[in-house]
């Protein structure tokens, strides 16, 4: 049985694996804007929107050095493909 990732999510997927940006504050705007878009597609269970909510504060709004993006672009995909 195959399991299909909702479009939002598929959505976030594929632009963490092709995001570019090398600047932390370009970085932080467009994710942030994927996890609201998928926050707000629907989908998402209570526990999923908490878990999003935390990483937008924790990774995203906290203070984070440009030199972990990509440890946090592995974090966010490794969350987002677990979703369904």
């Amino acid at each position: 049985m195959e399991v299909f990732m909702h479009p939002a999510a598929y959505d976030f997927v594929e632009y963490l694996k092709e995001a570019t940006e090398t600047d932390y504050g370009d970085f932080k705007r467009r994710t942030d804007l994927h996890l609201l878009r998928l926050m707000e597609a629907g989908g998402l269970t209570a526990a999923e929107v908490a878990e999003a909510n935390t990483l937008r504060r924790e990774m995203l709004w906290g203070h984070v050095e440009d030199s972990s993006l990509d440890q946090m672009k592995s974090e966010f995909l490794h969350w987002a493909e677990k979703l369904h």
